[in-house]
């Protein structure tokens, strides 16, 4: 009964790194595009709107 508990708490524990480590690679992944994004943006001097237009065809751009 206690082996079961312990590798419970050891499943639950990778789980919870791994979820960290997923969560971390986002938010680094989303900061990176926004500040390229942004970069973008200056370099051009074009508007939000026009931007947020834009989006579909730099991502195209970056995965490529």
């Amino acid at each position: 009964m206690r082996a079961l508990v312990i590798i419970d708490v050891q499943n639950d524990f990778i789980k919870m790194g791994l979820w960290r480590f997923q969560m971390a690679i986002s938010l680094f992944l989303s900061l990176t595009a926004f500040k390229t994004i942004l970069i973008w943006c200056w370099r051009r001097k074009i508007g939000i709107l026009q931007t947020i237009q834009a989006l579909p065809q730099i991502i195209l751009v970056k995965t490529i």
